[in-house]
């Protein structure tokens, strides 16, 4: 994750989910959990190359950071739609496609990327509210376990709970409205390789993506850009 302070995996809340009205499990990752990769990586092995996550919100466009892209050409990266593993020891599946280009959420950390071709099976989301409950949530992505450290070959589902936004320093009181703060629930925090990935309630809805924070560790909480808000940003 390259940006001032780091820019931890933060939720950008995107209160999306599918068509359906209904959610989906949260124990394994969602259909449309994204990963970004360096469009010159071999077919075989994209761990290496993997930079940031996203969240596919209608068959040719993805959700992400922008802090993921503002050094990137478009076309120089590929979306992973339903992505898990991406590591040559198993099968890397999903459908690889390359980004044609990138639209700026005005004022905030998220971007649309547009696909070059649609994802081919993949489920129309929607957006019904921007109601995140006091539920767990939980991120999805390939984030490190501490900054500078080694990105895992599987997508990690990583518990959070919502926290005051005063507990979130990198935010401004304006951008109290556009996103929330939350720390991790368990032992393992969003970290680089996060950024950009979905953020679920218990119901399995898409409720934000991963943004920026302070740090990696057990008690650092991050900021998280709500979804609906990106959107319609």
């Amino acid at each position: 994750m390259d940006a001032p302070r780091f820019l931890k995996t933060a939720l950008v809340g995107l209160i999306v989910f599918f068509s359906s009205g209904c959610g989906g499990r949260v124990d394994q990752p969602p259909p449309f959990l994204v990963a970004l990769i360096n469009h010159s990586a071999p077919s075989d092995d994209v761990s290496g190359t993997q930079f940031c996550s996203g969240v596919l919100v209608s068959t040719s466009e993805v959700l992400t950071a922008s802090h993921c892209i503002m050094d990137k050409q478009p076309k120089s990266i590929d979306a992973i739609v339903g992505a898990d593993n991406l590591c040559k020891t198993a099968p890397i599946r999903g459908h690889r496609i390359q980004i044609n280009s990138v639209r700026l959420v005005p004022k905030l950390d998220g971007a649309i990327l547009e696909l070059a071709s649609p994802a081919l099976g993949s489920s129309e989301v929607s957006r019904p509210n921007a109601s995140i409950g006091k539920s767990t949530l939980i991120a999805w992505g390939w984030g490190t376990e501490s900054i500078g450290g080694v990105s895992p070959c599987t997508a990690q589902g990583k518990k959070l709970k919502l926290v005051p936004d005063i507990n979130c320093p990198n935010l401004s009181t304006i951008e109290f409205a556009s996103y929330f703060c939350a720390k991790p629930a368990e032992a393992r925090n969003t970290c680089e390789g996060d950024s950009g990935g979905p953020v679920l309630d218990s119901s399995g809805r898409v409720v934000g993506i991963t943004t920026s924070g302070i740090g990696c560790g057990a008690n650092d909480p991050g900021s998280y850009l709500l979804a609906n808000v990106a959107l319609l940003g």
